[in-house]
């Protein structure tokens, strides 16, 4: 009876882990394919209001020198923090599989099949909801910098960060219309 209890304990652990460790580990190439995609990053722009943007990027300052060591401040953040809680997950994945040998070998198997499983399920909509968070963040930014220095702004995201040139074009197209 607690060979059973143990196992069923260790396979929760192991399902809540596992689907939030792909989900996070996951999140940096959803992240590289939304500035390509300017479908949804209008959807994203519609969805967090044009004028409500608007009034938000009249208080971002660049309080790390520019606009652009802002952006990428928060791009390493927002990475950092996605590879700590990659880690610390794939620690206590590795920590339940270790308790799941001991259990027996049909725990540590069923693991085993629980951790790959869970990398099959699709990106939940709360990990999205992360990036688009980073994204509204990063959206700001360009508002209030293409509204002080449009040639600065165009040079950063066309040259020297290219993965920026969709949303720097949705913003450049809502600050015209």
């Amino acid at each position: 009876m607690m060979i059973v209890l143990a196992t069923v304990a260790l396979v929760a652990i192991a399902f809540v882990a596992a689907a939030s460790f792909w989900a996070v580990a996951r999140l940096p190439a959803h992240l590289r394919l939304r500035p390509v995609d300017s479908t949804e990053l209008g959807q994203i722009i519609q969805f967090l209001g044009q004028t409500e943007l608007l009034e938000e990027a009249k208080r971002i300052e660049p309080l790390l020198g520019s606009y652009a060591k802002n952006i990428a401040t928060w791009d390493h953040a927002h990475l950092r923090s996605l590879r700590k809680t990659r880690n610390l997950l794939l620690v206590l994945m590795a920590a339940d599989l270790l308790a799941a040998y001991f259990v027996s070998r049909w725990c540590f198997f069923t693991i085993i099949a629980v951790l790959a499983a869970a990398a099959l399920f699709p990106l939940p909509g709360s990990a999205k909801n992360n990036n688009v968070t980073h994204v509204h963040t990063i959206v700001l930014n360009l508002i209030k910098w293409y509204q002080t220095d449009p040639a600065g702004c165009r040079h950063y995201c066309t040259t020297e960060r290219p993965d920026l040139s969709v949303l720097y074009g949705l913003v450049v197209t809502m600050l015209k219309a």
